[in-house]
């Protein structure tokens, strides 16, 4: 029997050298620490929110990396920041699903920790469905005090809703802010309102729409 198993482990070295190579690299990457995964993990998110519009996509990180095995679930769900950066919506209306969405970016934020917020906000005009965006942009307003870059393009209707932290003045993190609003807003509803000492560390803001105060 032992001279049958040294046998097969030799024709399985010599004939199939990439299986004792895969062997070794998993037992390698299984005895990294949890800290240097994370690092590594941290490299295969999408740097560039604009590359993905969709933050339910399982074949990209973090989501993916949480299915290969328990460790890397771990470790993926225990690294607030590889949560801190995505991006949500998309051009075509048939394409969004805005409970999903919703959901989705309430599990992202929980899971991010006290990360500071780099996101993507992506709901042209002809969104205008009242029933399903106002819980989106209420979860996004709720953590502005981490909002680091954001990029928002939004139907005039919420744009006072994105825009309140600017109003309230909690946004101690904000570095970067770029807003559009499509359709034209009403007489009534009046110019949107930035106050820049909300944000003290903001380097730049544009806004692109009605004239702002």
């Amino acid at each position: 029997m032992a001279s049958r198993t040294r046998t097969t482990s030799q024709r399985i070295s010599e004939d199939n050298p990439t299986v004792q190579c895969a062997e070794k690299t998993s037992a390698t990457v299984q005895r990294l620490a949890p800290e240097l995964l994370c690092e590594i993990f941290f490299h295969c998110v999408p740097d560039d929110t604009d590359s993905c519009r969709s933050i339910r996509i399982r074949s990209r990180g973090p989501l993916l990396l949480g299915r290969i095995c328990q460790m890397w679930r771990i470790v993926s769900y225990s690294s607030p920041e590889l949560w801190s950066r995505f991006a949500v919506g998309d051009d075509h209306s048939k394409n969004v699903e805005f409970e999903k969405d919703f959901k989705a970016m309430k599990h992202w934020i929980s899971k991010s920790g006290s990360q500071p917020l780099s996101l993507l906000i992506y709901y042209p005009g002809h969104f205008t469905d009242g029933a399903l965006l106002p819980p989106i942009f209420e979860i996004l307003v709720s953590p502005s005090w981490r909002w680091k870059e954001i990029t928002l393009t939004v139907p005039c209707d919420f744009e006072d809703t994105v825009l309140a932290p600017f109003r309230t003045g909690n946004l101690p993190q904000l570095v970067n802010f770029d807003s559009t609003t499509m359709r034209r807003r009403s007489r009534e509803q009046g110019s949107p309102e930035f106050i820049l000492s909300s944000a003290p560390q903001l380097q730049s803001l544009r806004h692109n729409g009605e004239g702002a105060d």
